[in-house]
């Protein structure tokens, strides 16, 4: 399977739920390279990474993801479905100042939260630990 026929995340994780987890790692890293600053591509390996016990790197994937979705926020670009990313970085990251400027932007936009989509995307708390242990 190449990246080229499916560089979405969502994808990439269900192709890793199928059982072959090093080699959807191994495509999130070609994605990663084919386009080093999609903060959708940026946030899902940093979350597989943090998963596989990677914390430094996860990390840095993740603050990279934050600053990106934050200044697609900003600039007033950030899309409904970026939110079911942006949300749970954030709170991996304890990052409650840019779970506040969330809120506050999706009641200016008039956007609705996905509690849906984040379920299905959230972290364990133990994973929320290993970034930033208290």
């Amino acid at each position: 399977m190449s990246i080229c026929r499916s560089s979405k995340p969502d994808r990439l994780l269900g192709y890793e739920g199928r059982g072959k987890k090093q080699e959807a790692l191994d495509l999130f890293e070609e994605a990663f390279d084919l386009s080093p600053e999609n903060a959708v591509v940026l946030s899902t390996y940093g979350q597989r990474l943090l998963a596989k016990g990677q914390k430094e790197r996860a990390n840095e994937m993740l603050e990279s993801a934050l600053e990106t979705f934050v200044a697609e926020m900003d600039s007033g670009i950030l899309r409904s479905n970026d939110l079911t990313r942006l949300r749970p970085t954030a709170r991996l990251l304890k990052r409650d100042d840019v779970l506040e400027r969330l809120e506050e932007w999706e009641v200016q936009s008039g956007s609705s939260k996905t509690l849906f989509s984040e379920r299905l995307l959230a972290i364990s708390t133990s994973e929320e630990e290993a970034v930033n242990p208290d």
